[in-house]
């Protein structure tokens, strides 16, 4: 988006993630806003009064919770004109690609590659399925429980960022 140059010195520390985060999307939508509002006059205003740091409390290095949306997660084939195959969660590859989605969500977040070996590791349980609907097509979803260990940077970050492979459809 290129509004790191707009961020305040003191939010760019990797412990200040979501205060960063929160403020690119303020910038994004006072912007966006400021772009738009000469096409449409009532689009509504955004000012940014004041900007303040929010502690981040330590997270452990063993994190369990309850999925509160449903989780979607599939296989791409190298073939386009392949459909993807979507996962349940008894198969080896959903929590795999768990693992891989939370590491492609840092990686795009901090535009640099995770370099690190460790990554975080992940077992879910308790499955319940929902029938979501993802670009017209309806799909199982599954709501779960999740067990998360590793390195206390990504176990935060899947936490915040989530785990579906497509933030924004709704299910």
């Amino acid at each position: 988006m290129g509004y790191e140059a707009t961020v305040p010195h003191g939010f760019k520390d990797e412990r200040e993630m979501i205060a960063r985060l929160s403020f690119k999307l303020a910038a994004y939508e006072v912007t966006e806003c400021a772009r738009i509002s000469a096409l449409y006059p009532s689009c509504a205003r955004w000012n940014i009064v004041d900007l303040a740091r929010i502690k981040i409390e330590p997270f452990p290095q063993e994190m369990v919770f309850r999925s509160i949306s449903p989780i979607v997660c599939s296989t791409h084939p190298k073939i386009e004109s392949k459909p993807a195959t979507y996962l349940t969660p008894d198969r080896p590859e959903f929590v795999q690609a768990l693992e891989r989605i939370s590491i492609h969500k840092w990686e795009a977040f901090n535009q640099r590659t995770w370099k690190d070996k460790e990554i975080i590791k992940i077992r879910v349980w308790n499955p319940k399925s929902k029938l979501v609907e993802i670009f017209g097509i309806k799909v199982r979803g599954w709501h779960l429980m999740v067990q998360m260990w590793g390195l206390e940077e990504l176990i935060r970050f899947a936490y915040y960022a989530g785990l579906r492979e497509r933030n924004s459809v709704r299910g």
